[in-house]
């Protein structure tokens, strides 16, 4: 679990910022449902 959350992290932080919010929004949609 550990790891994929560094995944994920690193993969946030590379995204430029107006796609960043975008997939934190879908993200936190799919962790909610």
């Amino acid at each position: 679990m550990q790891e994929k959350f560094l995944f994920e992290y690193a993969v946030i932080r590379v995204m430029p910022r107006v796609e960043r919010e975008e997939f934190l929004n879908v993200g936190i949609i799919l962790y909610c449902a």
